[in-house]
């Protein structure tokens, strides 16, 4: 019985995955080395016949000569890992093996559009809030990523140290940077191992791109690249990386060169080959070899030869001097830390986490791992783990290179000290640096997107889309900054590169949809509502459809699309996102004016929710719950100083939300001081100024602020804050005797809300204001 190649597979207690490579025992994962995984998935899927020796050993190393001695060991290991069940590997003398027990093909339902593996996602829900940015995998990530949490930080801040690294980031960038030149693009082919060791199988190739990580003049393709490549070449995105494949790889991605190598063991030494060769014409550029005394010295000689190879490509002596520390001084000096980290990177994030952490069993002061285990974590929603890993790799970072130092210190700036000023700034030292790093332009933009600065968010986005226009993240983060800055066309244009390119996700679509409801264009709205149908997102589309049916007013409809997205939300098992639901509906209900229903939603969600909690909180205060609001700052308050969004925009926004309550108007121009640094990121400090200056009977700074909010409707296309801005605007020209512009407001106003729900309190009320301005003069 020959089963599909990227299959799951049932067999007693236990699952085996083909295409995120690991196999479960009643969930629990069951470590294999990358060959043993495949003697045992072909074994699986040719289960209930004898499989040959020959047909075995020509399956798993394909390219390789392997003794059949190397093929028993593989056995007998699967055997003591599979414990009590390993006799389903039977023996057939003479023949080969057969796996005996009984196999089921497991057909899970569609998954979700898939992201290109190693590309960044970012998760917005309604992109109000702070967005999650993370390297997101369909297969065997390199989890180079950054995600951006909702959640905010720790209780602690180290500023001393924070000077220290950027003065030291600065002094090196000083030293070795010297006047722009060329970028050289490699295509790294997997290693031809030889030796008859599995760890060697992806562990110098791992270890060889730590190495060229350094380098500020070479750069390798991205995984996600390499693997819309493959599938471009009708090839299987997780194929392994020959030197012909990586070649036409190369050539098809415009790179300079394929580097790849080999080991093979010669008694108890180990000689490792390291090839360059020009993409174009296939000749040798340049072929270096060195030979280890033992395992535990392949990872040094490597990284002497990996050094001499970016000389001989050109690379100055300056600059690999200048960027150049062994991995056993930066990375670890443990072979089994190493190792088992190797392992970790090659899962997704809930299966690399026992990678990670045996890594820092064995070497506790391994940064790089702790690192990657908050990046495990922060995949999964984690956040407080997620810091507290980062914050422990930020206080090991010394020791490590100056790309790991980059890659630690911007976590610890952007996660646990949530410093976005600093973020931005650690990020344009970074560029000077590393000015090809294939992420640092998307999180850079993403960062400035947070702040509201939206012309610095395009030249960033601009300039990481150009540097790799197959990652997705890089469409995403852009397109939304031109949309943030009401630039909807040019908004538009990218997100159909990225569906021309066939690596849309649903944030592209998200940001269609928002610019959809702007323009009114109800057949658009449709289109990509009904886009990711019956997949794992579409509670984020139904939230953004329940806003935009508030946005027009239309209440009830939108109560029903809050409810369709929470159910969505449950069956998806998003712990938080009942109460993500519950502060958006709060929110549409406020706004709408009905103001019961909105303080009881509010209130439903705990005070420690970070965001979401800020929102009900705003809600709360608003509708007439000061004392929830008073917990959720006094929750707040326990951030770190250094938060920029926390201490500078959400505490003013509450404190503001209860002097409106308490009729004190006038104290909200003065608490909202320090966000007007960053007004742009959203409506809210506008509407509050708005609403406070018309209570002051300050009628020309109402309007100014309403006007604001009518010139930057890509801030929240999907909030009824934008054509309520009309109704603030129609009440300022009032109080300042503009009757005419007062009236033009008035109907802007009731145009948007043409469908609107008749008995929304709002509504009725703007109408009986518009009748008494038209009412003639008594």
């Amino acid at each position: 019985m020959y089963m599909s190649q990227n299959g799951m597979y049932r067999f007693d207690e236990f699952v085996l995955n083909r295409r995120k490579r690991t196999l479960l025992r009643d969930g629990e994962p069951v470590a294999l080395s990358p060959k043993a995984f495949e003697v045992l998935s072909f074994l699986v899927m040719n289960s209930g016949r004898v499989v040959g020796k020959e047909e075995l050993l020509k399956a798993v190393w394909p390219e390789s000569f392997v003794e059949e001695g190397n093929l028993t060991q593989q056995i007998s290991g699967l055997r003591k890992s599979l414990k009590d069940r390993g006799s389903c590997i039977v023996t057939v003398p003479g023949r080969g093996y057969q796996f005996a027990a009984e196999v089921t093909e497991i057909h899970p339902d569609p998954p979700p559009a898939a992201l290109a593996q190693g590309t960044m996602m970012v998760e917005t829900i309604r992109e109000r809030s702070s967005v999650i940015v993370e390297e997101t995998t369909t297969s065997t990530p390199r989890q180079r990523a950054l995600p951006l949490p909702r959640s905010r930080n720790l209780r602690w801040i180290l500023l001393l140290l924070v000077a220290i690294v950027v003065t030291a980031a600065t002094l090196v960038w000083k030293r070795t940077h010297q006047a722009p030149v060329s970028v050289y693009k490699i295509v790294l082919a997997d290693f031809d191992n030889r030796s008859g060791e599995d760890v060697f199988d992806f562990l110098l190739r791992n270890a060889l791109e730590i190495d060229l990580e350094q380098s500020p003049m070479l750069t390798t393709l991205s995984v996600a690249q390499t693997r819309h490549t493959l599938q471009q070449m009708a090839r299987s995105p997780d194929e392994r990386l020959t030197p012909a494949i990586a070649r036409e790889v190369c050539e098809r991605n415009a790179s300079q060169a394929v580097l790849g190598g080999s080991v093979v063991k010669l008694g108890s030494s180990y000689v490792i080959t390291l090839e360059a060769s020009d993409c174009m014409s296939g000749k040798p550029m340049a072929s270096l070899q060195t030979q280890a005394v033992g395992k535990d010295e392949t990872l040094k000689a490597l990284g002497t030869i990996a050094s001499q190879m970016r000389r001989k490509l050109g690379e100055s002596l300056r600059s690999v001097q200048g960027f150049d520390v062994p991995i056993d001084q930066s990375t670890t000096a443990s072979f089994d830390a190493l190792v088992a980290y190797s392992h970790g990177i090659q899962q997704p994030a809930a299966d690399s986490i026992p990678y990670f952490q045996r890594a820092i069993q064995l070497d506790p002061n391994f940064a790089m791992a702790y690192e990657q285990l908050g990046v495990a974590y922060g995949n999964l929603a984690d956040v407080p783990q997620a810091k507290k890993a980062f914050a422990r790799a930020y206080e090991l970072r010394q020791p490590t290179d100056a790309y790991e130092q980059f890659v630690i210190t911007s976590r610890y700036y952007e996660i646990v000290q949530a410093d976005l000023d600093l973020a931005a700034k650690n990020y344009e030292l970074w560029a000077r640096s590393y000015p090809q790093n294939r992420w640092l332009w998307g999180t850079l933009a993403n960062t400035y997107t947070q702040m509201g600065h939206y012309p610095e968010a395009i030249a960033a986005g601009e300039r990481g889309l150009s540097i790799d226009p197959n990652a997705p993240f890089a469409y995403v983060v852009l397109s939304r900054a031109y949309k943030r800055a009401s630039q909807f066309d040019k908004a538009k244009a990218v997100c159909q590169q990225a569906i021309a390119r066939k690596i849309d996700s649903w944030g592209i679509h998200s940001i269609l949809f928002q610019i959809a409801v702007y323009e009114r264009d109800e057949a658009a709205m449709a289109r990509e509502t009904d886009w990711d149908k019956s997949q794992a997102t579409h509670n984020q589309t139904l939230d953004n459809a329940a806003f935009a049916a508030a946005t027009m007013g239309q209440l009830k409809q939108a109560e029903e699309l809050f409810q369709q997205a929470q159910e969505a939300g449950i069956a998806q098992e998003t712990a938080d996102y009942p109460f993500s639901i519950a502060a958006d509906k709060s929110e549409a209900e406020r706004l709408l004016g009905d103001l019961d229903h909105a303080r009881g939603n509010a209130i439903k969600v705990p005070v420690d929710r970070d965001e979401i909690s800020f929102q009900a909180a705003l809600n709360a205060a608003l509708t007439g719950d000061t004392a929830y609001a008073k917990r959720v700052i006094d929750e707040e308050k326990k951030a770190p100083a250094t938060s920029t969004l926390v201490q500078k925009v959400e505490i003013p926004l509450l404190q503001s939300a209860i002097a409106l309550h308490d009729h004190k108007p006038s104290l909200v121009p003065g608490l909202l001081e320090p966000a007007k640094v960053y007004e742009l990121r959203d409506a809210y400090v506008f509407s509050l100024l708005g609403e406070a200056f018309l209570e002051m009977h300050r009628p020309e700074d109402a309007a100014a602020q309403y006007q604001k909010i009518l010139a930057n409707p890509g801030l929240d296309p999907v909030s009824p804050m934008y054509p309520l801005a009309h109704l603030g605007l129609a009440r300022a020209q009032s109080m300042l005797g503009n009757t005419a512009q007062s009236r033009k407001e008035y109907e802007a106003f009731f145009a948007l809300w043409d469908k609107a729900d008749p008995t929304i309190p709002v509504l009725k009320q703007a109408r009986a204001e518009y009748l008494r301005l038209s009412a003639p003069a008594p």
